[in-house]
């Protein structure tokens, strides 16, 4: 996707569009969701029928920082039915009788909604009760059929027009058991402030937090200092760009689409396992077996997937793409972004106070040795740089690569040539 104009490609635009409205912070975020939006328009596996393709995300970083924003100037790139579910109440979220109407109060996720919006889940969570949102909610995540038994048994609505009114929604009222099913078929996006104990041990253990890919941003006093003095505009015309891409998207068509092969992907999981092996090293509260799950993978799986669909797309014009086809650019695209995959599951930001022992990560121990080494401000070969902090650190070469990649992120350094890395100016300063 490279290779095609900034106008005609989707994730570009929703990198600048973010930039514009909250700088590196909303680059990251509407960058995760666009492929989101994009995991929304696929079928399912020809060939896989069970493993999930839907992305839901969560974003997590400290209160203030563009997440509601980011998700409502988002949401207006969106050509499809969106609703936002933070303040309704569950009866609204999740379907159920009004005997004063006798009529079906039918749930946020109708067979017309493609996305659902969480502008704060801790608003959310604190007029819940947050069992049964978390037991409902797990099977709209996963887009399992739910059945959901209303207070009141046998109520008797007003007629079959009423049930049938239902069904062209895709919800079914058995009125015997008094029961809604139905089965929903959305991209859940939410954004969430840090949780108390209480909150993040309950959502944790039921598998809430599993179900979304989770993009957490730890803010640092520079970048604060950074939000403070700059000024952030939203850029309207990308917005429409954006837009009206994502609406060509929605019309573009793929007649196959088989699961990305062993062969193709067996790499990314190796370099995965190195980097694990790295983070777990040295923690006594976390095995390798905690963080190598089979939902991260999927979470890599379905990256990869929307990655290529948009690079397909825009490559074809945005005309119906007759088989997805993976190349070792879809293969690069994740393989850079890797460590994201498993960071929530190795520190849950979301939870201050989850765990008290926490360890400095290794990735965020390279970065620190990195930076010392080029503080000097000369440039210095890669590939040295490495040998010497794999001597330092023991680490496996996919932690540094993934070092050095975010610290260029981060514009605290720089390759000015190729082969060779160096600070920026201004760069030594980070932290």
């Amino acid at each position: 996707m490279s290779d095609e104009p900034a106008t005609q490609n989707p994730l570009a635009l929703a990198r600048k569009l973010g930039f514009s409205v909250a700088g590196s912070i909303g680059e990251r975020a509407m960058e995760e969701l666009e492929l989101c939006y994009a995991s929304r328009l696929l079928p399912m596996f020809t060939d896989d029928q069970v493993t999930r393709i839907r992305i839901n995300l969560l974003l997590y970083w400290k209160a203030g920082f563009y997440k509601s924003t980011l998700l409502k100037e988002f949401s207006k790139t969106i050509p499809l039915a969106t609703v936002n579910i933070t303040s309704m109440t569950l009866q609204k979220i999740f379907g159920s009788i009004d005997p004063k109407q006798r009529s079906i109060v039918l749930p946020a996720f109708t067979n017309n909604v493609y996305f659902v919006l969480i502008s704060e889940l801790t608003a959310l969570l604190g007029q819940k009760d947050m069992k049964e949102f978390a037991n409902v909610m797990n099977q709209v995540l996963e887009g399992e059929q739910v059945n959901r038994q209303t207070l009141t048994l046998s109520y008797q609505i007003d007629g079959i027009a009423e049930i049938e009114r239902c069904k062209k929604f895709g919800v079914r009222y058995d009125p015997e058991r008094g029961e809604l099913s139905y089965r929903p078929d959305v991209c859940v996006v939410a954004a969430s402030r840090p949780l108390d104990n209480r909150y993040f041990n309950y959502l944790f253990r039921s598998g809430y937090f599993s179900r979304f890919h989770v993009i957490q941003l730890p803010i640092s006093d520079k970048e604060a200092h950074q939000h403070i003095r700059k000024n952030y505009i939203l850029d309207t015309s990308l917005q429409q760009c954006l837009k009206e891409l994502n609406a060509r998207l929605a019309k573009c068509k793929i007649g196959v689409m088989k699961r990305p092969s062993e062969s193709l992907t067996n790499d990314l999981f190796d370099e995965l396992q190195k980097m694990a092996v790295d983070e777990v090293s040295g923690r006594r509260y976390l095995t390798l077996s905690d963080i190598l799950t089979p939902r991260v993978k999927d979470d890599i799986i379905r990256e990869l997937v929307a990655h290529a669909f948009l690079r397909m797309a825009a490559q074809n014009g945005f005309n119906d793409i007759v088989e997805l086809v993976y190349t070792p650019e879809d293969i690069a695209y994740v393989k850079e972004n890797l460590y994201h995959f498993i960071e929530f599951s190795l520190d849950p930001l979301i939870a201050p106070d989850f765990i008290t022992t926490r360890s400095c990560s290794k990735r965020d121990a390279v970065k620190t040795i990195l930076l010392k080494t080029l503080e000097d401000g000369l440039d210095h070969e890669t590939d040295q740089v490495e040998n010497e902090i794999k001597n330092q650190c023991k680490v496996c070469t996919q932690t540094v690569y993934n070092a050095i990649n975010e610290l260029k992120k981060e514009a605290a350094i720089e390759s000015p040539r190729h082969g060779f890395i160096k600070i920026r100016d201004g760069g030594s300063g980070h932290a």
